[in-house]
């Protein structure tokens, strides 16, 4: 496979798409962007991997016979064909939160002791450059319970989890099988697939022509 191959391209763009939204958790138009960019990259891939080995050898790449599909595989399949037919694809966040606590003397592993704050909220605007202000940790007055005008703790830390929204029973079954609705676990897994279906589409040009005529993948 050349350097100017268009499949090695696309590999690139799923590799790119997803640092950046390993790279950016913190602004939801960046992650959201960069999934639906790996989305159609896997199509693309593939295409492109059929249209390319028909080009060099005159057959068809049985795509198929490619052992290593897995649910999470069949899962981005489906996020193509819903998003291209049906409707957008749907994503929340969950933002935890982490607060210092003076009070006591030593946190766990060697690190300040602390509290964590968690919370889901959906992204409903898509374009968001930054996660919306939400949760927030107040002092409260300990005989009356009420919270104290005017203060509130802010966060030591801050963490994103992007999560699948199934707008389908097809796409609530395949992110069952999946086993996680994390779209960054999905992509990580998605992407070591298409690694190894690289190397699949590699060998299988560099094997004689008569190893490869048995139609279509």
């Amino acid at each position: 496979m050349t350097q100017e191959s268009s499949v090695a391209l696309a590999l690139q763009e799923l590799e790119y798409a997803f640092r950046r939204m390993s790279e950016h958790r913190g602004e939801p138009v960046v992650v959201r962007r960069e999934f639906m960019q790996f989305v159609q990259f896997t199509k693309k891939l593939i295409d492109y991997s059929r249209k390319e080995f028909k080009a060099q050898t005159g057959q068809n790449l049985r795509v198929a016979s490619f052992s290593r599909w897995t649910p999470v595989t069949a899962l981005f399949k489906e996020l193509r064909r819903v998003d291209a037919h049906e409707s957008p694809v749907s994503i929340k966040v969950r933002e935890t939160l982490f607060f210092l606590v003076g009070a006591l003397p030593e946190g766990v592993g060697g690190f300040p002791p602390s509290i964590a704050v968690t919370g889901v909220r959906e992204l409903t605007d898509a374009f968001a450059e930054t996660v919306p202000e939400g949760l927030r940790l107040v002092p409260c007055n300990p005989v009356t319970g009420e919270p104290i005008a005017g203060q509130s703790y802010e966060a030591a830390a801050r963490q994103y989890a992007y999560h699948l929204e199934p707008r389908t029973d097809k796409l609530a079954a395949l992110l069952e099988a999946a086993k996680t609705d994390d779209v960054h676990l999905l992509c990580g897994q998605c992407l070591a697939v298409f690694r190894d279906y690289v190397r699949f589409f590699s060998e299988s040009l560099a094997r004689p022509p008569a190893t490869n005529q048995r139609g279509a993948g």
